[in-house]
């Protein structure tokens, strides 16, 4: 009886090291806290939202700019093909054809395809307007998505001038 009790008694020692090495005690609980407090959380999902609208409402504007960008050179070079159309014919073209087609005169290709707007609607559209025939200057113009282009001739061409409206206020004149 004796073996029996000393073994129950090893057993319940074991028994009791064991809940003791598995049951934490207050001051175990406090130092294995883990995980985020809701504040925490909401100010870093606060900065991810700031930080976000940013973003876009930048991307926004960077496409604007480089729409502009591509109507300021399409803009030079219909002006470059309009001086080699009057050096070869000697004045200004009455019109000019459709964006997409071919500015040519005879054997004469000044451009493959005249280019067309970005968008392509209108008031966003290239506009040539030829002086009275024989056409001896023109005015070409664009208007242009970001206002605040600083690059921007928005002088009127002519004295009621009203080309661009809405918020399209802005555009590129070339006057020869």
């Amino acid at each position: 009886m004796l073996n029996c009790s000393m073994m129950n008694k090893e057993v319940m020692k074991k028994n009791d090291q064991q809940k003791s090495i598995y049951l934490p005690t207050i001051n175990h609980k406090l130092q294995t806290t883990s995980g985020f407090s809701l504040i925490e959380l909401l100010v870093a999902i606060a900065v991810v939202a700031i930080l976000t609208t940013l973003g876009v409402v930048n991307f926004v504007g960077i496409r604007e700019r480089g729409r502009d960008t591509q109507r300021k050179a399409s803009l030079n070079e219909i002006k470059t093909a309009l001086e080699f159309y009057k050096i070869d014919i000697g004045f200004y073209p009455p019109s000019l054809p459709a964006c997409g087609s071919p500015f040519a005169a005879g054997s004469a290709v000044y451009m493959k395809k005249i280019p067309c707007d970005p968008i392509n609607v209108s008031p966003l559209v290239y506009t040539y307007i030829p002086d009275a025939a024989p056409a001896s200057g023109y005015r070409l113009r664009v208007c242009l998505e970001n206002e605040l282009d600083t690059s921007v001739d928005d002088t009127p061409l002519v004295a009621d001038d009203t080309f661009c409206t809405g918020a399209n206020k802005a555009y590129v004149g070339v006057k020869k």
